[in-house]
């Protein structure tokens, strides 16, 4: 079970939106802002990308480092084990996730008979579930929320799960949805502070 995008191993498309990353900034301080034609413009152009790059970069670390896991998952044996490097949880904890996977186990046989005996009070056990919003993931092997998803390359259900990203090496849901999507609207607006530079480059040089 993945906890984070920092976690080895790394991504090959993670190693190489970093290089990038550096290696474009490398090149803007380096051959672009050198050569913008006014002394003032430069000013204003370098504090508008070294912005822009600082907000990239920390948002970066930041949505890679973010667990956007389901909090049932924390309370999960596979996410003890692994948190403590793969040391067996203590007994306190394992007695309590026994407790919670056999009442879950339970709710499901009673569902089981109650359909299979064509019982009126399947009705009321659904609605039970529903407002409570909790289900059961076979593979975390503890209740999640209704809107969580199960991410195959974690190996956990993630919290309003939108996409696996292998720049990030991380899932995107509740927790990192927002700080992703200024990340994605910083690095448009740092792309495009890059083809403003080359274009007056060329510009000068014609």
């Amino acid at each position: 079970m993945r906890k984070h995008g920092w976690q080895l191993p790394y991504h090959p498309l993670q190693v190489v939106a970093i290089a990038v990353f550096l290696a474009l900034g490398f090149a803007f301080y380096v051959f672009f802002m050198p050569f913008v034609c006014r002394k003032v413009l430069e000013y204003v152009v370098m504090g508008i990308y070294t912005s822009l790059a600082t907000s990239v970069f920390c948002l970066y670390v930041w949505c890679a480092a973010t667990n956007p896991g389901d909090p049932g998952v924390f309370k999960s044996k596979k996410y003890l084990m692994a948190k403590g490097n793969r040391k067996s949880c203590n007994f306190k904890d394992c007695r309590e996730e026994a407790q919670v996977v056999t009442t879950s186990n339970k709710l499901l046989d009673d569902e089981i008979k109650i359909e299979a005996t064509g019982d009126n009070r399947s009705q009321g056990i659904e609605k039970k579930t529903s407002e409570d919003g909790m289900f059961y993931c076979c593979l975390c092997e503890v209740e999640v929320r209704r809107h969580s998803k199960h991410c195959r390359v974690c190996d956990k259900c993630v919290d309003h799960f939108d996409h696996h990203c292998r720049w990030l090496n991380n899932c995107i849901g509740r927790k990192n949805y927002w700080k992703f999507f200024v990340l994605m609207i910083s690095a448009i607006l740092l792309v495009s502070t890059i083809f403003y530079c080359i274009n007056s480059n060329q510009l000068i040089m014609y």
